[in-house]
């Protein structure tokens, strides 16, 4: 009985090593978490970029091959992209198909839901005019070559995160390529 009481009467709490160990392992953990949430942040952005440019790509071969332009107003058909912002804060790349003004969603993809913003940027008179896209911008194309229905002749889009990246729109021929 008199040993254990000793015992417990020596017991003199952590070491300066054990506490010293522990704070390394702490910063360790730490650093990791940093690094992995930064890299997910910066991999987002461009992962967005990504999808947007499948979309359009996906998008202007629709668009090529099936949309129905020439005859009657009655009968014509039109595919476009848009990007959508949500109420709740996420963006959504959405392949629509407008017939006679009803609009038909043919594929929906979400884009981001934290850290991302999506801007529209367009030169005018040879200075650039930035939009964030709030609610939703549409692309069309002509379906006779592919190219961007658009009279602005150079166009972006740039998703803003931790790592930003630009997505150029090419108007005379519909391709798009990423910066």
């Amino acid at each position: 009985m008199e040993k254990m009481r000793e015992k417990l009467n020596n017991n003199s709490g952590m070491s300066l090593v054990e506490v010293v160990v522990v704070v390394l392992i702490m910063g360790i953990v730490t650093t990791v978490g940093v690094i992995g949430i930064s890299q997910m942040n910066r991999m987002n952005s461009t992962g967005v970029a990504g999808k947007i440019e499948s979309l359009l790509d996906r998008t202007r071969m629709n668009t090529i091959s099936y949309d129905v332009v020439d005859g009657p107003a009655a009968n014509q058909m039109r595919t476009f992209f848009r990007i959508k912002k949500e109420s709740n804060g996420k963006y959504y790349g959405i392949i629509a198909r407008n017939t006679n003004g009803t609009i038909t969603e043919l594929d929906r993809v979400e884009l981001s839901d934290i850290g991302v913003s999506i801007s529209y940027v367009k030169e005018d008179s040879g200075a650039d005019v930035t939009t964030e896209v709030t609610t939703e911008k549409d692309f069309y194309f002509n379906k006779k070559d592919g190219s961007f229905d658009s009279a602005d002749s150079k166009m972006r889009i740039v998703v803003s995160g931790s790592n930003p990246k630009t997505l150029y729109l090419v108007q005379t021929t519909g391709r798009t390529y990423i910066e």
